[in-house]
């Protein structure tokens, strides 16, 4: 399932974990509740994902009580219910399950389901990095930043942060690359920032190759435009959509200092239809006066707090007609 042998197929699969969940392996009921949860064996069923959660509850599987309780968080097949969702992830969390732990603490350092309480989220973030666990130490890092006003303790996030980042972790590596670029740093702080940034970027962060690619760019507006372009295409590659945007406007005119000074500080909303704008202004001066249709007004979407906490991304597929006055009608996700 891991594409470990050259192709992925969660329908094979979800066949032979029907097949160790009817012999008796409790686990299999997770792996098959976690494939019919996000639907990615070609089925989704939370009422499913559910039972099998709950089947491999009773046979000694503490995992599957995340499981559950996000789909209390959620109301995902189930009634929402907060009390029955820290009830169950706690749970997995007390048998020693470090997502559950990591998920529990950044419940109580949001207040999502709980009410906010920082000593609880820090004792959950404690027990991850006590197994020298480097997710919990980035994670004990931002909630140093949260104490105190107004900086939190500085010093403590950078100390966890580096912690993090000496076990080759690219994302601690980022974090404490930002401590170095926060107000009231001096330039030689910013030496040091741009050497972590570079290593959280060799170590595959697509998220620091684009800093690392706008930031050389706005440093050297007259040069090393190829090492900026490089790491830029690096992180276009991998996913980041701002280095994409930051790439295309430079094709279309702009220098890649000022084409990364414009999408960190103008708001994405207002760059997308800004976008819209110079399409049509173009279209206007083109013979047949055409141009791809754009949207005027962009509302960003809630992002679901269970896949928050849990660092999910997913694509949503939408389906939908355009009537002619241009008005969305009959919205709806059918992936």
């Amino acid at each position: 399932d891991d594409g470990s042998a050259g192709r992925i197929d969660r329908g094979k699969a979800a066949e032979w974990y029907v097949r160790a969940a009817a012999n008796g392996v409790s686990v299999a009921h997770l792996r098959l509740g976690m494939l019919l949860e996000d639907g990615s064996a070609g089925r989704q069923s939370y009422d499913e994902a559910r039972a099998h959660y709950e089947q491999a509850i009773a046979g000694g599987v503490p995992e599957a009580n995340l499981r559950l309780g996000i789909l209390h968080l959620e109301g995902w097949g189930v009634p929402r219910d907060p009390v029955a969702a820290v009830a169950a992830i706690e749970r997995a969390a007390t048998a020693g399950y470090q997502p559950a732990q990591l998920v529990l603490s950044d419940m109580y350092a949001v207040g999502v389901g709980v009410p906010r309480d920082a000593a609880k989220a820090v004792a959950w973030a404690e027990k991850v990095a006590a197994q020298k666990s480097p997710e919990g130490e980035l994670r004990l890092g931002h909630l140093a930043l949260r104490r105190g006003l107004p900086r939190g303790d500085f010093q403590l996030a950078r100390e966890w942060y580096q912690l993090s980042a000496e076990q080759e972790y690219a994302q601690g590596m980022l974090a404490i690359a930002g401590t170095f670029f926060r107000p009231g740093q001096t330039a030689a702080d910013h030496t040091i920032g741009f050497q972590w940034l570079k290593l959280a970027a060799e170590n595959g962060s697509s998220a620091a190759a684009f800093y690392l690619g706008g930031f050389i760019a706005a440093s050297n507006p007259n040069g090393a435009e190829e090492e900026a372009r490089r790491w830029l295409q690096f992180a276009a590659d991998r996913g980041e959509a701002a280095a994409t945007e930051v790439l295309d406007l430079a094709q279309n005119g702009r220098t890649l200092s000022d084409a990364f000074r414009h999408v960190m500080t103008v708001p994405f909303v207002d760059r997308y239809v800004q976008r819209y704008d110079e399409e049509k202004a173009r279209a206007a001066r083109d013979p047949d006066g055409t141009y791809q249709p754009m949207p005027l007004k962009l509302v960003q979407p809630v992002y679901p707090p269970a896949l928050r906490l849990t660092n999910t991304q997913v694509d949503v597929l939408v389906d939908f007609l355009v009537d002619t006055t241009s008005r969305v009608r009959n919205a709806h996700a059918i992936k």
